[in-house]
């Protein structure tokens, strides 16, 4: 009997809480986390714990160290930038030229545009 009490609570109570709660008023607030959610679930982002950044001085690896610093700043993921290439080998950088961890962290540090 008591076997049985438990089964029976157990599979009747998801269809009776969704019957009551669907009476209630979902707010503005709780109807923007749910189309987030929603949106979040579907892309590539929701997924990702850190960031692991191999870049050059190239104009694909400055886009792809903008790309990955919108991503990880907008998400507060870790990023780890990994420089390859040619001037990576070399002791002495030119100061003129923009890194590709600088450019992570520009853009770590610049709030995201609201969409319109």
């Amino acid at each position: 009997m008591i076997v049985a009490m438990a089964v029976l609570t157990t599979v009747a109570m998801p269809p009776m809480l969704r019957a009551a709660l669907a009476r209630l008023p979902i707010g503005s607030e709780e109807k923007a986390r749910l189309a987030r959610e929603e949106f979040e679930e579907k892309g590539f982002v929701a997924n990702l714990e850190r960031i692991l950044l191999a870049v050059d001085e190239s104009a694909n690896g400055k886009f792809a160290s903008r790309l990955a610093g919108l991503i990880a700043g907008a998400r507060g993921i870790p990023a780890t930038v990994l420089h390859i290439g040619d001037r990576a080998k070399l002791r002495k950088r030119d100061e003129t030229k923009r890194e590709p961890e600088a450019t992570v962290k520009a853009a770590l540090k610049k709030p995201p545009r609201s969409r319109r």
